[in-house]
């Protein structure tokens, strides 16, 4: 029987360690080498994104698995529904959880506010910061980044809200919020962290109310996706209400410096989409692991990981 053909698009600097395995199963091709019969064949491309074009030189494309969690970049009325998306989510949940923590604590010390004043030679001391301990943060969005966020907050001693599609008992959570009330969950919060995908439910889901619900001075830390924020409400709310502060490592452009605007406000706290693969290469180099275990599930005929309902998309 003739091997199936899987097609990968990670990058030259991968080490082969971390998809090797996959030669035990397929014939292992790399998109920018393979030749015209070999996309042809092709069942599994793993990428980033895919293309029409993608689809036209690949026409036996049953499994597209992709490298990140989120899947709204990609082209989905062009996606025939007899070819499976799966996404790659946990696959980088504990570095960008830390990264959330890293700027819920920024926001919350004044880090950024501190260190500019004392780089300038001001070192007075103008403004209170928050204590974490006892505090409640809502977590929004409950797969594998937000409960490690979960995780980790309540080991700080912070009182966890979780709000998700569906109820969830977890061991994190004291107290849990089901779409769509996500006002009942960021009600009176210190702070909220956004793990949410960005798909026809959740976008825009964070307007100007939403914002209203938490305290003044509160913190809001989005390392989901910048479109479940409506930019115009946030700017319009950050304006506002200048003790309130939220930071990111998320936009709304492919085009980071197309949201420079929010950048520039004094109450925000911007990286520019590090937390993930961007941030070091050993968290790509281990999304790369978690796609392609996945891919072997397929190839040995066993349940997929992270299939995406694609009724979420078109």
């Amino acid at each position: 029987m003739e091997r199936k053909v899987v097609v990968l698009s990670v990058g030259d600097f991968v080490p082969e360690e971390a998809y090797a395995d996959l030669f035990n199963y397929a014939e292992v091709v790399f998109y920018g080498r393979a030749s015209p019969d070999e996309l042809r064949r092709a069942e599994v491309l793993v990428t980033f994104r895919v293309t029409r074009e993608d689809l036209q030189v690949m026409p036996n494309l049953r499994l597209v698995q992709v490298l990140s969690a989120g899947v709204d970049h990609l082209d989905w009325p062009s996606i025939p529904e007899t070819v499976t998306v799966c996404n790659n989510a946990g696959s980088n949940a504990i570095p960008v959880a830390e990264h959330a923590l890293a700027l819920l604590l920024a926001a919350a010390k004044r880090i950024t506010h501190y260190d500019a004043r004392c780089r300038s030679g001001d070192f007075t001391r103008d403004r209170i910061t928050k204590v974490l301990y006892g505090s409640e943060v809502a977590v929004l969005g409950l797969g594998p980044i937000g409960m490690r966020v979960a995780e980790l907050a309540k080991a700080l001693g912070m009182r966890v809200r979780g709000f998700a599609r569906r109820p969830r008992e977890e061991p994190f959570i004291d107290e849990f919020f089901a779409y769509p009330d996500v006002k009942g969950a960021l009600s009176g919060a210190d702070f909220a962290v956004l793990a949410l995908p960005l798909n026809k439910q959740t976008r825009g889901l964070i307007g100007y109310d939403e914002l209203g619900a938490m305290k003044r001075d509160g913190v809001m830390v989005n390392v989901g996706r910048g479109g479940v924020v409506s930019k115009p409400d946030l700017i319009r709310f950050l304006r506002e209400n200048p003790e309130f502060t939220y930071a990111t490592d998320v936009f709304w452009s492919p085009e980071i410096s197309q949201d420079s605007d929010i950048a520039a406000l004094p109450n925000a706290i911007v990286t520019p989409w590090i937390a993930g693969a961007f941030g070091h290469p050993r968290v790509y180099v281990e999304m790369v692991r978690h796609a392609v275990s996945n891919v072997i599930r397929y190839l040995r005929g066993e349940g997929l990981r992270n299939v995406v309902d694609r009724s979420d998309y078109v």
